[in-house]
């Protein structure tokens, strides 16, 4: 019988996949961020991977980034009405819409997913990723301090993470349109505008211009709108500065007091800088309120790893009760990738692992008892199979184990210090009592 071709193992680009020792650091990133959440009151929920493919793509997102579903043989392309989710907003929305009657507002929710993405992988840009997001919804109004709360929130996160300095940079949906509103700008020629200024960093001026000028924008408009974009500010005097644009529309006004409402509501904290950014824009169509972005300190080409905003009708292609919303999503994989390729990975297991050194078979039974009652007392541990000592050492030393417990043929256990090579002797009793 001829054997099967092998086929050469091999990664699939935009797909990550981790060493162990990796997941582990990705697994506690991962329970620090559950952790902020839920101390601010944010319910866990998940979503399916899937929705109808065509609520995905009336969202603002390019057709081509969504992957839709098919089977390789199938009688009836019923599955081709739906696609991966490309963000957690979305199956959000469809969420509140299904379950309001069983839901107590304001709604907050966080989500730890993967979503899927078609885009060409590049420097911290995956197709398939994780997302952690938080959001809250109202019935009929939201008050502006919930959108403060996700930039407190974040802010903590960050932190927490240890991930380096980061700048938290905010604009306003209303502003942007007030200030295009006020250059004349109809209604369809500000939505393509807010798309192609939402790339500026990403595309650069000379692009922006010639995207602007192709949708029929006059050049001393253009300059204005480039003036817009590459304006920043702090929230001392930022009334003033964005006073001097001289802008009449009512809408500009109202965005800029909401938006300075919001920051001045966000507690300092050191390593988190809060900025006004005129070229934050966030293309998908749903926002209408302020917007955040957020790029790490000295990393600034890895783009943002947290986005979000408010967004007042977002249920509305679900539902007819008007649920104005405010949300906020880390792009986990994007800083994860990002620190794993320039830090040092502490390669240990955390303190409360043990590896339990089996000698002999007889013993086994007996030890498995002891084990199990370790693992009660909170200790994460392995028994090994029988093995030479310093085969077995060497694979603690492997795994990153700090900690290893021998046995002794008087009934005793020494228990070893992988980082510092310390032993102390322990009776049974005492080895029972001690606690990760």
């Amino acid at each position: 019988m001829a054997s099967e071709q092998m086929i050469k193992p091999r990664s699939i680009s935009g797909f990550p996949e981790w060493l162990p020792e990796q997941q582990r650091l990705q697994d506690r990133w991962m329970a620090a961020i559950r952790h902020i959440f839920q101390s601010y009151g944010y319910e866990h929920i998940e979503t399916a991977a899937v929705e109808l493919t065509e609520v995905l793509a009336a969202k603002g997102v390019e057709q081509k980034e969504i992957y839709s579903l098919t089977r390789l043989q199938a009688e009836e392309q019923e599955d081709s009405r739906f696609s991966l989710h490309f963000d957690l907003t979305v199956p959000f929305a469809r969420y509140v819409a299904l379950n309001q009657a069983q839901l107590t507002f304001p709604f907050k929710r966080f989500q730890i997913q993967k979503v899927w993405r078609g885009e060409r992988p590049a420097q911290g840009r995956f197709r398939e990723f994780y997302q952690c997001d938080i959001d809250i919804v109202g019935i009929d109004q939201l008050p502006l301090s919930f959108d403060a709360e996700l930039l407190e929130v974040m802010g903590a996160v960050f932190l927490a993470l240890n991930s380096g300095a980061v700048v938290l940079k905010c604009n306003h949906r209303k502003l942007l349109q007030g200030f295009y509103e006020d250059l004349g700008l109809s209604a369809e020629v500000q939505a393509q505008v807010l798309i192609e200024v939402d790339k500026f960093e990403k595309v650069g001026r000379d692009v922006v211009i010639e995207r602007l000028q192709a949708l029929g924008v006059a050049a001393v408009k253009i300059e204005k709108i480039l003036k817009l974009a590459t304006s920043r500010h702090s929230l001392e005097g930022l009334e003033a500065h964005l006073n001097s644009f001289e802008v009449e529309s009512e809408l500009f006004r109202q965005g800029v007091d909401e938006l300075i409402t919001v920051m001045a509501s966000v507690p300092t904290r050191e390593g988190v800088e809060l900025l006004w950014d005129g070229s934050i824009a966030r293309g998908l169509n749903y926002y209408t309120g302020v917007i955040f972005e957020t790029s790490l300190s000295g990393s600034e080409s890895l783009g943002s790893i947290c986005s979000g905003g408010r967004y007042e009708d977002l249920c509305a292609r679900f539902s007819k009760t008007r649920m104005p919303g405010v949300g906020i999503s880390l792009g986990l994989t994007r800083l994860f990738s990002h620190i794993l390729a320039k830090s040092e990975l502490d390669k240990h297991l955390s303190a409360e692992h043990a590896l339990l050194i089996c000698m002999d078979e007889p013993s086994r039974a007996e030890l498995k008892v002891l084990a199990q009652s370790l693992r009660v007392s909170g200790w994460k541990v392995e028994l090994t199979p029988v093995g030479k000592l310093k085969k077995i050492m060497n694979y603690a030393n492997k795994k990153g184990y700090q900690n290893v417990i021998i046995p002794n043929e008087d009934g005793t256990f020494e228990w070893k210090s992988m980082l510092n090579g310390e032993q102390e002797r322990l009776s049974k009793d005492v080895l029972l009592l001690r606690k990760p």
